[in-house]
C-alpha cells in the first residue's frame, strides 16, 4: 500500500498537480459544484486556551480527563458530546476509544452559517478513532481525523445516516481489519427517515478494509467490504479520494431493489482507485449517477466474486456516464452488466474516456463471446452512447452481446488489439440497432456485426471511419495519448448527434462536458476522433 496518491493519469494530472486537494477544491469535468463543504473553514480556536470556551471542546481520552466539561488543553473532555448546537467545534486529540453508534450516535445541528466541526487540529495531528461511529445532522464537517478500526468492531467505521443534509466527510484516513472498515452514506438502523442528502466525500485516503483473500463474496468472510457505500441517498459528492485495497468496491452505489427512485445525483470524480478486490467504481440501481476524470486501476477476477472490472454497473442503473476517466491494468475498461434485480433504468453514456493496457489475466479470452475481456462491455442497458473514447492495448474493443436497444458508437479510437482472433467492434442479431460514424481503426479493423465477421486493412475509409497504421499518438509507450501532429484523427467528421449530448447533459446537470479527456474545449461540429483534441479545441473552434 503506497503512502499517497499515485500519480494520475494526464486525463488529471494537471489539475492535481496544480491544485493541492487539501487546499481547493476542484470541480470534475460535468460534476456541478456542491452547495457546501469545499469552503468552508473552521473557526480558529481560543488563544489563550485556558478556560472553558462556549461551543469548543477539547476531547482527549486520557487519564485525569472529565465527563461533562468544555474542555481545555490542560483539562480535557473525556468524550464527544451526542448532540453538538449550531457553531460547535470539537478539536479531538489522541487515541479515542468511544463508540458513537444506535442511541450514542452524534447528532450535528449546524445551520449554514454556523456548521458544526468535529476535527483533529490540522492535517498533521490527527488523532485516532478505534470504535465505529454514526452520525447524523445538518451542515456539519468532519476533518483531519483517522478511522483505524480495532478488530471486531463491526462493519462499518464511519455512517451518515438518514436525516442528514450539508455533511462533509473531508481530509480524513480510513483503514480497517480483515472484518471491518469502510464509509456507509446510508440508513444505518433501519428506521428511515429523509433526507441523505448533500453529503461530500473529499480528500480521504480509504483502504485496506476488509479480507482481499476472502474465499467468496461473503461478507462473513471479510469479503465486501466497500472503501464508500451509497444506498438511498441523493446529491453525494465523492472526489479526489484515494480508494485502495478494499476487499469489495472502491465505491459502490447500491439502491437496492427498492431504492432506485431514492439514489439519484451520485457524483464520482477525480478519484484514485486502485488494487481494490472487486472494481473501483461501481453503481447498481440509481438514476444520474457520473464517473468524471477518475484514474482507476489494478484490478483483477477475484475468487467467487468480481471479473475484475475498473469501473461500471449493473442491474438497470439510468442516466449513468462515463466521462473522461482513465482506465488501465484492469480485466475490462467499463463494464454494464446484467439488467435483472428490478432496476427500470435503459440509458448509458461513454465519453472521451482513455481505457489502455486492458488484458486477460486468467487466460479466459473467448473472442467469440461478447461476454468477456473488453475496453467497453455494454452486456446490459438498452439505449448506449459510445463517443470520443480513445481505446489502446485491448483484448477486443466496445462489445455488446445483448439482444435488444440501440448502440451508437462515434468518433473513438480503438488502436492495437492485444488478443489476435479480438475484434474492434462486437455486437449480435440484425434486431439490435446499430449506428457507427467516424471512428479511427488501426493497425486494421476487425469487426463481428449480426454474425459476421469482417477484417478491413489500410488504407480505408467509409461509413464507419477510417482504417489506418496507427492512430498517431504522441507516446504510446509511456500512455500519453494525446495526438501528434498529423494524426489521422484530425478532423474526422463526426455525427451532430454528439453536439445534441452535450446540449443534453448540460440541460440535465447545469454544467457543459464540451471538452476532452485535459480539459480543452471541444469545438462545435467538428472534432478530432478519441479522446483528445489536437492541438486546443478552443483555438481550433474558430477556424473551422
Amino acid at each position: 500500500m503506497k503512502s499517497s496518491i499515485p500519480i494520475p493519469g494526464c486525463a488529471v494530472l494537471a489539475v492535481l498537480m496544480s491544485t493541492p486537494a487539501a487546499a481547493q477544491y476542484v470541480d470534475p469535468i460535468g460534476i456541478p459544484t456542491p452547495s457546501f463543504g469545499t469552503t468552508e473553514r473552521a473557526p480558529s480556536r481560543p488563544e489563550p486556551w485556558s478556560a472553558p470556551v462556549e461551543r469548543y471542546y477539547y476531547v482527549e481520552h486520557r487519564a485525569g480527563c472529565a465527563i461533562d466539561t468544555n474542555g481545555t488543553p490542560a483539562a480535557p473532555r473525556c468524550t464527544i458530546p451526542t448532540t453538538l448546537e449550531a457553531g460547535s467545534v470539537v478539536e479531538l486529540h489522541g487515541s479515542y476509544p468511544t463508540a458513537h453508534t444506535n442511541g450514542d450516535r452524534i447528532v450535528m445541528n449546524g445551520t449554514a452559517e454556523a456548521p458544526v466541526y468535529i476535527r483533529g487540529r490540522d492535517e498533521t495531528s490527527r488523532p485516532t478513532i478505534t470504535q465505529p461511529w454514526e452520525v447524523r445532522g445538518t451542515y456539519a464537517v468532519l476533518e483531519h481525523l483517522e478511522f483505524a478500526a480495532a478488530a471486531g468492531t463491526g462493519r462499518w467505521q464511519l455512517v451518515v445516516s438518514r436525516q442528514t443534509s450539508h455533511l462533509a466527510v473531508r481530509h480524513n484516513e480510513l483503514h480497517g481489519t480483515p472484518s471491518s472498515g469502510g464509509l456507509g452514506v446510508f440508513d444505518a438502523d433501519g428506521t428511515g427517515g429523509q433526507p441523505l442528502n448533500n453529503v461530500v466525500v473529499w480528500d480521504n485516503r480509504i483502504h485496506d478494509n476488509g479480507n482481499l483473500a476472502a474465499p467468496d463474496d461473503n461478507p462473513a468472510n471479510g469479503a465486501d467490504y466497500h472503501g464508500v457505500n451509497i444506498a438511498c441517498a441523493d446529491h453525494v459528492w465523492v472526489v479526489g479520494n484515494e480508494l485502495a485495497a478494499n476487499s469489495g468496491d472502491g465505491v459502490q452505489i447500491n439502491g437496492g431493489r427498492s431504492g432506485q427512485a431514492c439514489t439519484n445525483h451520485i457524483y464520482l470524480g477525480l478519484n484514485v482507485a486502485h488494487g481494490n478486490r472487486q472494481t473501483g467504481l461501481w453503481t447498481k440501481q440509481a438514476v444520474d449517477v457520473v464517473f468524471s476524470q477518475n484514474r482507476v486501476y489494478d484490478h483483477r477476477p477475484a475468487k467467487g466474486s468480481g471479473v475484475g472490472a475498473c469501473v461500471g454497473g449493473q442491474y438497470a442503473p439510468d442516466y449513468v456516464w462515463f466521462l473522461f476517466n482513465d482506465l488501465h491494468d484492469c480485466e475490462l475498461g467499463i463494464l454494464m452488466a446484467s439488467d435483472s434485480d428490478l432496476g427500470t433504468g435503459t440509458r448509458l453514456f461513454a465519453i472521451g474516456n482513455v481505457i489502455h493496457a486492458i488484458t486477460d489475466s486468467d487466460g479466459s479470452f473467448d473472442a467469440a463471446n461478447g461476454y468477456t475481456d473488453c475496453g467497453i462491455a455494454l452486456w446490459g442497458g438498452v439505449n448506449r452512447y459510445v463517443l470520443q473514447n480513445t481505446l489502446y492495448d485491448v483484448p477486443s474493443g466496445i462489445c455488446s452481446p445483448a439482444q435488444q436497444g440501440l448502440l451508437s458508437v462515434w468518433n473513438n479510437v480503438i488502436d492495437t488489439l492485444n488478443q489476435a482472433d479480438g475484434f474492434h467492434i462486437l455486437f449480435p442479431g440484425a434486431g439490435y440497432a446499430w449506428r457507427g460514424a467516424a471512428n479511427l481503426f488501426a493497425p486494421n479493423r476487425r469487426l463481428s456485426i449480426a454474425g459476421r465477421e469482417t477484417t478491413a486493412k489500410p488504407p480505408l475509409e467509409d461509413a464507419l471511419g477510417k482504417v489506418v497504421a496507427a492512430a498517431g499518438f504522441r507516446d504510446a509507450a509511456k500512455a500519453d495519448f494525446a495526438l501528434a501532429e498529423g494524426s489521422p484523427a484530425i478532423d474526422l467528421i463526426a455525427s451532430p448527434a454528439i453536439d445534441s449530448l452535450y446540449a443534453a447533459y448540460e440541460e440535465r446537470y447545469g454544467v457543459g462536458i464540451r471538452r476532452d479527456a485535459g480539459g480543452r474545449a471541444r469545438p462545435v461540429k467538428r472534432y478530432d476522433a478519441g479522446a483528445y483534441e489536437w492541438p486546443d479545441g478552443t483555438e481550433r473552434g474558430a477556424a473551422r
